[in-house]
C-alpha cells in the first residue's frame, strides 16, 4: 500500500507547479518488463498525474545520477542513492520514514519526515538554486 504521507506530498507539489515532477524508479534486470508494468499500474492508480513521459526507470544496481541534470533534485529514502546524485552534481533531499534515517549518514542537503502535504514543497524551496 501507498505511504499516503508521500503521495499526498507529491499531488501537492504536481498541482503547485513549483517543479516538474519525474518518478525514477529501479527495477530489477530479470524481470524488468513484469517489474515496469507493475510500477505504471500502481503509479496509474495512485499517482495518475505523473504520465509515462515523466516516469524514468533504470536497472537495480545501476547509478541513478546517469539521468542528472544539474538542477534537479532527487528526493529519495536510500542514502546511497542521494549520495551518489549529489557528488555528480545535483541536489538531493533525504526522505525519512519509520525503517530509515536513524544513522544521520546523508548530510548533503536535507532530511524530512513527512508529516504535511507542503512540507515537501516546502523543503525544495529552500534548496539553493
Amino acid at each position: 500500500s501507498p505511504r499516503k504521507d508521500m503521495v499526498d506530498a507529491l499531488n501537492y507539489l504536481i498541482n503547485s507547479k513549483e517543479a516538474e515532477v519525474f518518478i525514477l524508479s529501479a527495477v530489477i534486470p530479470e524481470i524488468e518488463n513484469q517489474a515496469k508494468a507493475e510500477k505504471n499500474a500502481w503509479l496509474n492508480k495512485h499517482l495518475p498525474a505523473i504520465d509515462t513521459n515523466h516516469r524514468i526507470f533504470t536497472l537495480c544496481g545501476a547509478d541513478k545520477a546517469s539521468a542528472i541534470n544539474s538542477s534537479d533534485v532527487l528526493c529519495d529514502d536510500y542514502t546511497n542513492n542521494l549520495n551518489l546524485w549529489f557528488k555528480a552534481g545535483g541536489k538531493a533531499v533525504k526522505i525519512l520514514n519509520e525503517i530509515n534515517g536513524k544513522n544521520g549518514s546523508f548530510t548533503s542537503g536535507p532530511r524530512l519526515k513527512i508529516q504535511h502535504r507542503e512540507d515537501l514543497v516546502r523543503t525544495i524551496r529552500q534548496i539553493p538554486v
